[in-house]
């Protein structure tokens, strides 16, 4: 810092970018020579000693500065390739430089991350290379990271702060989400999530054990290997109660091993991650695309719906059905992908403004996907309306139920052939009334959902934003629509479970084995501890009785890792189980082969 100042980000008023929170630390900037001195650095270390691998830490942007960007004079020079003379003081959005700026310190990063694996690798081909953050879904353009990042690393590791960004407040449901997207940009490499024992408000004080405990279950649910991180004393000792937990959790973990390496997940539904949309929607002070796509996280979650993440550089013709939550912007070749896909027999769901802009954030006057049933109208602004799914069409009508939504709606025209769903409801702004919500009032003409045909493949077009409200307002109307539709376009699903929403649930496929594994990770908590900043899982509360269908044939033995009673019997295709309770976290293993069979 002394001999390099220039190396240090800097604000837009040019001050150094100092972070207090853990430090204080100052920034080197990637787009600095700093990289070259880095690789001085790690030729050194490689050369002179026997390691087994560099893992490069926080290695990005502007971490810990929400809404701040590096304005040093070497981004500077990026955003003049893009095309610009000076980076504004605020976000454009607007403005195509901007948008090329923003892209170009992705680039950047990338080549940089490119330049220092090279560079080990041409020092000890056998180290590993590890860079910690990439691919995490905390970070954005104002890091400079994003999900490809990861394709420079040999291990794909990530902490799982689990803190909701939303709501500042603990969502143990995070964890699993993370994972899912942690397995995406993975490629097929290895995973570490990583818990990290310190953030719970008091540093050198792990995680309750019940709390750490849901933690690891749900990242091996993933498919993925856990990594604990304390936080050392000064003097670099450890927590007693730290090491003994660790070792407790650890020595659970090497228990369940033989059911855990060598598995894939399963999943039938792809949940669409999209860097460009959550970009595009920056531009906004609540970035309403990482809400929404939480909130379609949770549903499939809740709903037992056997899921995985896919995305633009991801093969997912095999996913029964792929859902586009709000996906704005997709590239050329990205709509090509997905039509393509629908074309050949694939079932999309898409709700609201997804394919409205390609990867600039250029509006279109028209949906860019060909294989939507609608045709786009107009957005409407209201920030209050209702809906109605019954189909008012003749006959005896059901009663309706008149569902509150509080957000900006899509305005479409359904194409010639297409079949609809539900109306949007006006309000009556004309009548006094005593609440603050303004009641409903006529039905428009407007459908909530439309379903089409395109090609062999099929598609559900939703003209709501419900995944993003169901994280705001936990509205259930909102879940079991979305649930309704996605379970309509699955037809008959490989798995179903009757148990509370609080049990996450996932199918491993173990083939060396033979073994058909199902985790089942019960977030049935007690009283949640709420501070001010902290909320705390102190218990789990038991579930009982879980019935469970899954679809397979040849299954000679079916247990609980855990020892608990489960029935079973199998027939016309598919196994029955009933699985007498679950505590925290447990593995209900089906083993192939004809019954009497001896492995």
């Amino acid at each position: 810092v002394k001999k390099h100042p220039e190396w240090i980000q800097r604000r837009a008023n040019g001050e150094m970018m100092t972070c207090n929170q853990l430090g204080p630390w100052e920034y080197p900037c990637p787009s600095s020579p700093y990289v070259d001195y880095l690789c001085r650095i790690l030729q050194e270390i490689l050369t002179r000693y026997p390691v087994d691998g560099i893992w490069l830490d926080m290695f990005m942007y502007s971490i810990f500065y929400k809404g701040e960007y590096c304005c040093c004079e070497y981004c500077q020079e990026i955003y003049r390739q893009a095309g610009g003379e000076k980076i504004p003081l605020q976000p454009e959005w607007d403005n195509p430089q901007w948008v090329r700026f923003v892209k170009n310190r992705y680039r950047r990063t990338d080549e940089v991350l490119e330049k220092i694996r090279k560079h080990i690798k041409e020092l000890n081909p056998e180290a590993i290379f590890v860079v910690h953050y990439a691919g995490h879904t905390a970070f954005d353009w104002v890091n400079g990271i994003h999900a490809h990042s990861a394709r420079y690393s040999d291990v794909i590791n990530a902490e799982i702060l689990y803190m909701d960004e939303f709501t500042d407040r603990a969502d143990i449901q995070v964890v699993s989400e993370a994972g899912r997207f942690l397995r995406y940009v993975s490629q097929g490499k290895p995973v570490w999530s990583l818990v990290p024992f310190m953030f719970n408000g008091f540093g050198y004080t792990p995680l309750g054990e019940v709390e750490t405990e849901l933690n690891i279950a749900l990242i091996l649910s993933c498919g993925n290997s856990p990594s604990i991180y304390p936080q050392s004393f000064p003097d670099t000792t450890q927590n007693p109660h730290t090491i003994s937990l660790m070792r407790k959790l650890y020595h659970r973990v090497e228990r369940l091993s033989q059911y855990l390496e060598g598995t894939e997940p399963l999943a039938e539904v792809g949940i669409y991650y999209s860097q460009n949309s959550r970009d595009f929607f920056s531009r906004e002070e609540e970035n309403i695309w990482k809400k929404g796509y939480r909130g379609m996280n949770r549903i499939l979650a809740q709903e037992h719906i056997l899921q995985r993440v896919v995305g633009e550089d991801s093969d997912f013709t095999d996913c029964r059905v792929v859902i586009l939550p709000n996906v704005i912007s997709l590239s050329d070749e990205e709509v090509r992908k997905i039509d393509e896909y629908v074309r050949s027999g694939g079932t999309l769901i898409a709700t609201y403004l997804t394919s409205r802009a390609d990867e600039y954030g250029r509006i279109f006057p028209h949906f860019r996907l060909s294989s939507l049933p609608v045709e786009w109208l107009r957005e409407r602004e209201e920030p209050t309306a209702y809906f109605r799914m019954d189909n008012l069409k003749g006959g005896r009508e059901r009663s309706p139920e008149y569902i509150p939504y509080p957000g900006k709606v899509a305005l479409v025209r359904p194409r010639p052939g297409s079949q609809t769903e539900g109306r949007l409801v006006d309000t009556l702004t004309h009548e006094p009334f005593v609440s603050r919500i303004p009641p409903p009032g006529e039905p428009t003409s407007y459908p909530v959902v439309v379903r089409g045909e395109y090609g062999k493949g099929r598609v559900i077009y939703l003209a709501l934003n419900l995944e993003y409200h169901y994280v705001t307002h936990n509205l259930p109307s909102y879940r079991k629509i979305l649930s309704r539709l996605i379970k309509e376009a699955l037809g008959d699903s490989i798995l179903e479970i009757e148990s509370p929403l609080t049990v996450e649930v996932s199918l491993h496929l173990q083939k060396a084995r033979e073994r058909l594994i199902l985790h089942l990770v019960n977030l049935t908590v007690g009283p949640l501890l709420q501070s001010e900043d902290f909320q705390r899982i102190e218990e789990v509360i038991p579930v009982r009785d879980i019935k469970i269908r899954l679809k397979t044939r040849d299954v000679k033995k079916v247990y609980s890792v855990e020892g608990r009673k489960v029935e079973w019997e199998e027939k016309g295709g598919e196994v029955k189980l009933l699985l007498s309770e679950l505590l925290l976290h447990d593995l209900i293993v089906l083993e192939k082969g004809k019954r009497g069979e001896k492995k």
